[in-house]
């Protein structure tokens, strides 16, 4: 098994895992697929933008998590 295909089997579970986690407790209504491609489009925004995109999301997340 080489890396590229070892990474898309890691991602691909830990991507499903925090979908459903997302569906079932936030919006049980939401197609599965709408999660999964919602998350890989920001996942591939953040890749793209780097590390200082990561933090201030994070630090969004956080104010977020308060209201």
């Amino acid at each position: 098994m080489n890396k590229q295909t070892s990474f898309l089997g890691s991602y691909s579970f830990i991507t499903w895992t925090i979908a459903i986690h997302i569906i079932d407790y936030f919006m049980p209504e939401m197609p599965i697929i709408l999660a999964v491609l919602i998350g890989t489009i920001f996942s591939l925004f953040v890749a793209y933008h780097g590390i200082e995109v990561i933090s201030r999301l994070a630090l969004l997340a956080l104010f977020a998590s308060f209201f």
